[in-house]
């Protein structure tokens, strides 16, 4: 493969695991608040729940579309960027921001669930 090829799809397999990430999170949260509306769930439960989305989103994200060399970068990109996608998405919903270092923790989180995720995919036997 050539050195632009393997470039385009380096950012093609970022593209679909963060677009992957974000609609499994969208379609969780959108369940999650049906049962939220239901259950009368406290503030803690649902920060929990939210978190194991991101949590799962970015890994399944990953996991499935990610493959070839350099997995840890391509899943670490891969959960950064969704994590700032994320934010910008809760920021058009809610017209509030994250606190600047509640944003970089976020991010870390991801990036490293995201890179775990990676090094996973790209080590599976097929």
């Amino acid at each position: 493969m050539s050195q632009n090829a393997e470039g385009k799809n380096f950012f093609v397999l970022i593209f679909k695991s963060v677009i992957l990430s974000v609609l499994i999170t969208l379609l969780s949260v959108i369940v999650f608040a049906f049962i939220v509306k239901r259950a009368g769930l406290t503030t803690t439960v649902i920060k929990s729940v939210n978190q194991f989305i991101k949590t799962v989103s970015v890994f399944v994200g990953c996991f499935f579309v990610i493959k070839g060399r350099l997995g840890v970068v391509k899943g670490a990109v891969s959960g950064a960027l969704y994590a700032l996608i994320i934010a910008f998405l809760f920021f058009l919903f809610s017209k509030t921001s994250y606190p600047t270092f509640s944003l970089a923790i976020e991010v870390a989180f991801c990036l490293i669930i995201g890179a775990i995720s990676g090094v996973v995919a790209v080590n599976k036997k097929n």
